[in-house]
């Protein structure tokens, strides 16, 4: 039971890590693009790739228009890049852009009289699109990941120590307390704080 819990602690910790790396990368990527550099800028749409294409799939499914769909949100990424302002998420930035200009598009396209939303040859495309990945909430899970790993590393030494104990090694308030040698509600009391810290850090990153 404990070697699986370590086990299981450590797989947390490794995805975690893979996935402040991608972002990581990512952002180096758009630095770079941002500075004109045109090998970036291609980085850039070939690491967002899956965004754009579920994008696509979920506010304009309109098959026969995909390919046309597809290089405008290309051209839509890299305008974003010309736009940024480095203070927020680039990826939730896209993702903003990309949601409104492809609504406004599927309501325009909708209108056409000859629009027939399914055709075998553009539904042969989206279908190759993985349909079991979320692939904005992916996005977004793997943004608070990172925040609320660096926000844990910000709280105060006995609040960090309850919050790992409890959540990540899955310790009871009462063992932990024993552990700590500090009472139940003095316990009880650090993690509400804790919580809240997290909490109000977590959203100011949003």
């Amino acid at each position: 039971m404990e070697l699986e819990r370590k086990t299981k602690e450590k797989d947390k910790e490794k995805q975690i890590q893979e996935e402040k790396e991608d972002y990581e990368k990512l952002n180096q990527q758009v630095k770079l693009a941002i500075l004109g550099d045109g090998k970036a800028k291609l980085k850039v749409v070939e690491m967002l790739n899956p965004l754009i294409k579920y994008s696509i799939k979920r506010y304009c499914p309109i098959y026969k228009e995909y390919q046309d769909l597809y290089q405008d949100s290309v051209l839509i990424v890299l305008n974003c890049l010309e736009n940024f302002d480095q203070k927020r998420s680039f990826p939730k930035y896209v993702k903003s852009y990309l949601k409104y200009f492809l609504l406004d598009t599927f309501r325009y396209l909708s209108q056409k009289p000859d629009m027939d939303s399914k055709d075998k040859e553009g539904e042969d495309i989206l279908e190759k699109i993985e349909d079991n990945i979320n692939i904005e909430k992916e996005f977004e899970r793997k943004l608070e990941n990172i925040a609320l790993t660096k926000a844990i590393k910000e709280l105060p030494p006995r609040q960090r120590q309850i919050i790992v104990l409890y959540y990540l090694e899955n310790i009871s308030i009462k063992e932990i307390g024993q552990k700590m040698a500090i009472s139940k509600w003095t316990v009880v009391s650090a993690k509400k704080k804790a919580l809240k810290k997290l909490r109000s850090k977590i959203n100011d990153n949003r």
